[in-house]
């Protein structure tokens, strides 16, 4: 007898049927079973023939990482073969990414015949959401959100027949059994009628006044500072609870999540304070002020999951099945709607100029950040852009990213983007293709979330006036991927849906601790955080900027999910070098209290290390360009140049610029321009550039601040250069989004440039730490700029690039031998004047993980593996 435990993405794939199948058609007697770490078959005997299952065409979502045999030297026999229930296990499982929905479902989808024909949620085991709607593994119906749906007997005839394309698919449902559409509207209320304001809720969820019943005052942060009538509780700063006199309402356990209330349940509260329900005392007619219950029970609405003040919504009732259809009506008319898809809300509306102007106005408050649009097939978005066969597979594979295309006519979609690309992405859910029943033009398609917020799952967050619900919980929120394809190089700008969350393989090293577990908390901005467990990484999806204190809170709550998903406690945490960033906070603060190592990570080498990690380099030279980063000398790195293997070295950066201003000068590009032209201009020929951007007054002010090196910030950022070169030749003299100035650089720049030579010194680089290195020099970027400042502009672009680019590779190419490799990341590497240059010349470039900070995690974990061998 053998037991063969597999381990890689063998749960949620129709793995265990297709072992089933498998062992009954070869005559295996035995059974197969979900575990925590994977699938365990045993069999009786002839081990020979099972292994070649395994070695055989799997299910399509499946992918074997591993699979050890055990002889357990047993003679007892089994009577055929079984599928079992699963069980728990103290390893790591994997779950696939949601899929888009397959061709055989698709071809269900339009069979009037078909018992499922036009439901929004058909799937099967070889497509449909996985991870967003896991609670927990084993990858078991109990574990997941669909646990709310019992099936009906069709739906279980299926699920039970080995023979079925849905045996034991956990998404199964049908009309009659599976989640249910809904419309709500944003409910208007009159002055007159207006509702008593019994929680009124600010950002931070700050309770600001209570009327009717008084029990207590709570200001910022939810720090209670009163109590009146009711003492029934005290609570100290960040509410912590100190005593409970009288009374003792409820009981709350870790993250402050109220678990239960006796005697007088008022309200009870969720997980992180979210505001549910109200009970008891039923002030919640929003049409009178009686204490009684409303007796117009059509009317009477509970304030639940009180989350957004503007997202009161009532119901439109619609006949059953018609619910897409009217969406689309009023979509058409020119309404934006709010869409609950299989990870979040979406926002969605037509492409119109005065329909995204209405939707940049709104609560998405995007002044000019481009929008992704969804179209209704290849040939539609064929239409829009110039579309090669990689970026073609990429629309239509199964992760369905968001693909940033060349637009075929660059003022085209002004409006949606006006850049010289577009985002586009196809339909993947039945939702969507039904969608395009009625509408036969492109959508923006984007997350409903207002800046600096995390991703909606929930319709009291909405704040468009009309939304397209369902029923069934989003349990992981996942923002649509999104891809750059460079010089025919795929470049994840966020890994997220369809793609989290699939593990990462990382070479075994010889000295390495099996069993060592990590968690890397990542950058600030574009966060994602990283686990590391029995040889795998595990990068989190998209979480974002971290200095906001609703995503910090979201960034929080995620890992925690994580940890709990992959009942993993870490050995060692990982940060970023940076000690202002709130995920090196967090870490710092994870380390006291659980007692574990802590390690920062200078964030650059996390940037080269991500690329050596997808590559199983161990000795490279890395190229790292972004916008900012704490560098080990304390400045504002941005343009480096590393030796890495047994010592990582710092061998050349760009020239040291001055940032007037500091990070105002990243706001603003012509601070940036300022301080450059500073180093070769007097302050009247400063005067003449600059003066379309300032006052004399403005400019003699700046010059001071320059001479008295007053809030002047030194840095050898590469975007910071890129903004510059942008506000001088007329392209954007203020960031509004991440990149914007750099990235209208790239969008006006020509095919060829003037063929400026990169000017390289070697130098003492830095007195204080006698540190030596290359120098690209920068300054000479502007003078040639200037003295050719009449000449074709999008020529004089591409220079800048093309001189960066050239320069960095120079250096770089220095150091490069037959076994050492030159790898290039950052955000910068999403420039595709810079990366094409550097690829045609043989430089990797990231492919798994995000160039920019969302890859940042990943290369902690990496270069933690390479520079620690005991820990």
């Amino acid at each position: 007898m053998y037991k063969i435990k597999i381990k890689g993405i063998v749960q949620g794939v129709g793995f265990r049927p297709f072992i089933y199948r498998e062992c009954v058609k070869r005559n295996l007697n035995g059974y197969v079973k979900n575990t925590g770490e994977g699938v365990e078959v045993v069999i009786d005997d002839d081990i020979e023939n099972f292994t070649e299952i395994l070695k055989g065409e799997i299910p399509p979502l499946a992918r074997i990482e591993s699979y050890e045999i055990f002889d357990l030297n047993e003679t007892d026999k089994f009577n055929g073969f079984k599928i079992l229930e699963s069980s728990e296990g103290k390893g790591i499982s994997f779950v696939p990414a949601d899929g888009f929905l397959c061709d055989d479902c698709l071809k269900e989808l339009r069979d009037k015949e078909n018992y499922r024909h036009n439901y929004f949620f058909i799937t099967c085991t070889n497509c449909g959401p996985r991870f967003t709607i896991l609670e927990k593994t084993p990858y078991d119906r109990v574990n997941t959100s669909m646990r709310d749906f019992e099936m009906c007997e069709t739906c279980k005839k299926e699920y039970k027949d080995p023979m079925n394309r849905r045996y034991h698919a956990q998404t199964i449902a049908c009309q009659n059994c599976g989640p249910k559409l809904e419309i709500y509207i944003k409910k208007i209320l009159t002055q007159s009628h207006k509702a008593p304001e019994y929680l009124k809720i600010n950002r931070f969820l700050k309770i600001e006044n209570l009327t009717d019943f008084p029990y207590f005052k709570i200001s910022r942060f939810l720090k209670i500072e009163s109590l009146t009538d009711f003492p029934y509780f005290k609570i100290s700063r960040f509410l912590k609870i100190e005593s409970l006199t009288d009374f003792p309402y409820f009981k709350i356990s870790r993250f402050l999540k109220i678990e239960s209330l006796t005697d007088f349940p008022y309200f009870k509260i969720s997980r992180f304070l979210k505001i549910e329900s109200l009970t008891d005392f039923p002030h919640n007619c929003p049409l009178c002020v009686s204490v009684s219950p409303c007796e117009d029970n059509e009317n009477r609405m509970l304030y639940k999951n009180i989350k957004n003040p503007d997202g009161n919504f009532e119901k439109i009732y619609t006949c059953e099945g018609d619910e897409i259809k009217t969406i689309a009506d009023l979509i058409k008319k020119g309404n934006i709607v709010a869409i609950k898809g299989i990870g979040g809300f979406h926002i969605a509306c037509l492409v119109a100029a005065s329909t995204v102007m209405k939707l940049r106005k709104s609560g998405k408050d995007r002044e000019s950040k481009p929008f992704a649009i969804m179209v209704k097939d290849i040939e539609m978005a064929k239409k829009f852009a110039v579309i090669n066969e990689r970026e073609e597979n990429l629309l239509k594979s199964k992760a369905r990213p968001i693909v940033i295309l060349q637009k075929k006519d660059k003022t085209e979609l002004d409006a949606v983007s006006n850049l010289d690309t577009i985002g586009i992405m196809l339909p993947y859910t039945a939702l969507h293709f039904l969608l395009y029943d009625y509408i036969d033009e492109p959508l923006i398609m984007t997350s409903s979330n207002k800046p600096g917020l995390p991703i909606t799952t929930d319709l009291e967050q909405q704040f468009t006036d009309f939304v397209l619900e369902h029923n069934r919980k989003i349990l992981n929120p996942l923002d649509d991927s999104v891809i750059k394809v460079i010089n025919n190089i795929p470049l994840l700008s966020r890994r997220s849906r369809g793609y989290v969350p699939e593990p990462i393989k990382i070479f075994e090293r010889a000295n390495e601790k099996p069993d060592l577990k990590m968690l890397a908390a990542g950058a600030e901005m574009m966060n994602t955080f990283c686990i590391y467990k029995n040889g795998f990484a595990i990068p989190s999806g998209y979480i974002g900027d971290t200095k906001n204190y609703e995503i910090y809170e979201y960034f929080k709550e995620n890992l925690d999910k994580f940890l709990n998903f992959t009942s993993l406690r870490p050995d060692i945490l990982i940060c970023d070098l940076h000690p202002s960033y709130n995920t090196s906070k967090y870490a710092e603060e994870l380390s006291k209290n659980l007692n574990l190592k802590l390690i920062k990570v200078q964030h650059h080498l996390a940037h080269v290390y991500s690329v050596a990690g997808e590559n199983g380099l161990k000795n490279f030279v890395g190229i790292a360009c972004d916008g900012t980063g704490y560098g080990s000398d304390g400045k504002i790195w941005g343009g480096e140049i590393f030796d890495c293997g047994e010592k990582d070295k710092r061998i050349g950066s760009l020239e040291e610029q001055i940032m007037p201003g500091g990070d105002s000068a990243a706001i603003y590009p012509q601070k940036m321009l300022f301080g450059l032209l500073c180093k070769f201009l007097s302050e009247r020929e400063i005067n003449d550039v600059l003066k379309k951007f300032y006052s004399t007054t403005e400019i003699d002010l700046l010059y001071k601040q320059y001479t008295n090196k007053f809030n002047c910030m030194e840095t050898t950022s590469c975007g910071r250069i890129l903004d510059a070169a942008s506000a001088l030749l007329g392209f954007c003299n203020k960031r509004t989004y991440d990149g914007e100035p750099a990235m209208k650089l790239e969008a006006n720049s020509g095919n060829e440039g003037y063929g400026l030579k990169p000017k390289i010194e070697y130098h003492l680089a830095d007195a204080l730490s006698k540190e030596q290195r290359y120098i690209l020099k920068t300054t000479p970027i502007f003078e040639f700029l200037l003295e050719n400042i009449d000449k074709d502009k999008g020529k004089l672009a591409y220079t800048v690039q093309e001189y960066i680019a050239e320069g960095l590779f120079e250096i770089a190419n220095k150091f490069k031998t037959d076994k050492k490799e030159i790898v290039f990341s950052g955000g910068c590497a999403y420039n595709r004047i810079m990366t094409s240059f550097l690829t045609k010349n043989g430089v990797l470039v990231n492919q798994k993980v995000p160039a920019g900070d969302g890859g940042i995690s990943f290369g902690q974990i990496y270069y933690i593996l390479n520079k620690f061998t005991v820990v």
